[in-house]
């Protein structure tokens, strides 16, 4: 868009110049709005067991293209509209809203690029309530019961690398300034099971933790201590303390079962039996982790195992098991599977080869009956225990604070709304995709997980 020019230019041709750029200026911000709006949506999409995932990634992609594009479509025309008009304070401030609307979500998902960028122009276009935001830190504040847990914080750098260690000492820890950022949180104390979890602290707020740790015992060699808490960044599911075992079941374990019901109800273990293209499976390694089996059939066994050992087994929810896959680059676990070797594509609790053919709690629901006795040739499964409850997460959002004579509040004037023209193209076609809510404007608020 060219710059105004007041060179021998009527001020009331000036005035119309400038409400038209105010105008587009709104429209734009507006449309951001709504495309984090979708962008939200469909991350909060992807963590629904119900919806398909093969095309949400390639719509995610395409959605965080647009909010890029529309960004700099608006924060252009806001600069513009600064510079032509030095004195519409409101202006500045809806530029510096949408800059940190942009940072707080390019920080939240770990979008170190995009971060530095919307740093880069909220710190140049700030109007002065984001001073302390922009030099701002977050808090921690950490507990673990039982206390006295030893503390080691990784900053997680581009691609998910881990950073150089940080010793915070034991637990319980004081309400401790760190930088913004993703982080890799590692409690240690001995006889207990080795405890980690993802952390994010965006800038200006207050994370309050609790964790809980278990005895190894409680836990078993076979299985990782998953701690709860949210299952990925949408912060949609919040999931309990929960056991995974490392490693799929095996032809070994699923055939003792089938040899144990076999004796009551040959017919049954039959129909239990793994199967290929239809027909039974044979010739498996009985260390290799059993396919071909149903959802109907997987849920048997746990009800079978929880008799036996008179512990309760079942199924991995779809948010347990998106928790439990978590991974940092470059980092193997440290603990043996049943070959009694470390294993590269464990992730980060020492879950060995999680894979997305593997059968989850919600495929056992009711409403998903008429499928249970279908047995795809490479679906698998793995169990789970439930622990105790404990621990707990609060996080106080950032608050911007208003300064005198400051309206960031930036909306068209009624006498103008009848000149915006509705969305661009590229958000009506993506309403098709997406139905776009009416974005609201943030506010500050507190966001605790189940204790």
């Amino acid at each position: 868009m060219r710059p105004l020019s007041t060179h021998r230019v009527s001020p009331a041709k000036i005035d119309t110049a400038l409400r038209a750029l105010r105008r587009s200026a709104s429209s734009k911000r507006q449309e951001v709005e709504q495309a984090l709006a979708a962008l939200r949506q469909l991350e909060h999409a992807k963590a629904d067991p119900k919806r398909s995932t093969e095309d949400l990634d390639a719509q995610l992609a395409e959605t965080l293209a647009l909010v890029e594009r529309l960004s700099k479509g608006a924060i252009d025309r806001l600069a513009m509209l600064c510079d032509q008009a030095p004195n519409d304070r409101s202006a500045r401030g809806a530029l510096a809203d949408l800059c940190w609307r942009l940072l707080d979500w390019a920080e939240a998902h770990d979008d170190h690029r995009r971060a530095a960028h919307y740093l880069t122009l909220l710190t140049r276009y700030d109007d002065g309530r984001y001073v302390d935001l922009i030099e701002g830190t977050a808090t921690l504040e950490l507990d673990s019961d039982p206390d006295g847990a030893e503390i080691t914080l990784y900053p997680l750098l581009a691609g998910r690398q881990l950073g150089a260690p940080r010793n915070l000492g034991s637990t319980p820890l004081p309400p401790t300034d760190l930088p913004p950022g993703a982080y890799l949180l590692e409690l240690a104390l001995p006889g207990f099971a080795p405890t980690q979890r993802l952390l994010t602290l965006r800038r200006g707020c207050d994370v309050q933790l609790q964790i809980a740790l278990f005895h190894e015992r409680q836990i078993g060699a076979d299985f990782a201590y998953v701690p709860g808490g949210w299952s990925d960044t949408s912060r949609e599911t919040f999931v309990g303390n929960f056991a995974i075992a490392r490693s799929p079941v095996t032809f070994g374990e699923y055939r003792r079962f089938l040899d144990a019901i076999a004796d009551e109800d040959p017919g049954r273990a039959l129909a239990f039996a793994p199967r290929a293209a239809g027909a039974l499976a044979g010739g498996t390694s009985a260390r290799d982790p059993v396919i071909g089996v149903s959802a109907e059939a997987a849920d048997a066994y746990c009800r079978w195992l929880s008799r036996e050992r008179g512990i309760v087994f079942r199924l991995p929810s779809v948010a347990e098991r998106r928790k439990a896959e978590q991974r940092i680059a470059g980092r193997t676990s440290q603990q043996p599977t049943i070959s009694g070797v470390a294993h590269e594509d464990a992730s980060l609790y020492g879950v060995r080869a999680i894979q997305s053919a593997e059968w989850t709690a919600e495929q056992v629901a009711p409403e998903n009956s008429g499928q249970l006795h279908f047995a795809p040739p490479i679906i698998g499964f793995r169990l789970v225990r439930d622990l105790p409850r404990g621990g707990q997460e609060f996080v106080c959002e950032a608050s911007v604070p208003d300064i005198e004579d400051v309206d960031s509040t930036f909306d068209l004037d009624d006498d103008d709304a009848n000149l915006d023209h509705g969305p661009s193209k590229a958000l009506q076609a993506l309403a098709t995709v997406v139905p776009i809510d009416r974005a609201r404007r943030r506010c500050p608020r507190a966001r605790a997980g189940p204790s």
